[in-house]
C-alpha cells in the first residue's frame, strides 16, 4: 500500500475534537501539530467532474526517511458534494501516503503501517477504509 483513504465516522462539525485528538496523538510521539492550510490547485487532473472546493484542510508530513504525509479533509465540500457519497456517515477523511516508498525497506514499510494504524486510532473516532490507491492512481 502506498496510499489509503479512511473515512472518519463523525459529523463534519466534530472538526475541533478531531483536530485536538490528532494533535494530541502527534505530540505524544514527539511530532508537531498539524498545519491548517487553504487548498490550492487541482486535486485530480484526470477527473471530468468539477473540482471540490474546501475552505481549509489539515496536514502533516515527515521529511526524514521513511517519509510520510497525511491530511484531513471534510467528506462534503462547500458546494455540498461528497467525495465519498456512499459513506456520508464519514464527516471527515484521513488520507495517508508513503512518500518515496521505493526507498523503504520492509521494516520501514511495517513501521509506516503501524504509524498509520495508530494515527487512525488517534482520531478518537471509528474509521473505515474508503479506498486504497494503486501505484500512479490520482486521488478521488
Amino acid at each position: 500500500m502506498l496510499a489509503r483513504e479512511y473515512g472518519i465516522m463523525c459529523r463534519s462539525d466534530d472538526e475541533k475534537i478531531l483536530v485536538r485528538n490528532v494533535n494530541t496523538f502527534l505530540a505524544g510521539i514527539g511530532y508537531r501539530k498539524m498545519y491548517k492550510s487553504i487548498p490550492r490547485g487541482i486535486r485530480n487532473p484526470d477527473s471530468t467532474e468539477p473540482q471540490p472546493r474546501y475552505s481549509h484542510y489539515y496536514n502533516q508530513f515527515l521529511k526524514e526517511h521513511p517519509r510520510w504525509y497525511f491530511d484531513l479533509y471534510p467528506n462534503v465540500d462547500l458546494d455540498g458534494r461528497a467525495r465519498f457519497p456512499h459513506n456520508l456517515e464519514c464527516g471527515w477523511t484521513l488520507f495517508v501516503n508513503k512518500v518515496a516508498a521505493e526507498n523503504n525497506t520492509t521494516s520501514d514499510d511495517q513501521a509506516l503501517e503501524t504509524f498509520f494504524t495508530e494515527l487512525s486510532r488517534g482520531t478518537g473516532f471509528e474509521i473505515t477504509v474508503l479506498h486504497t490507491y494503486a501505484s500512479g492512481e490520482n486521488r478521488k
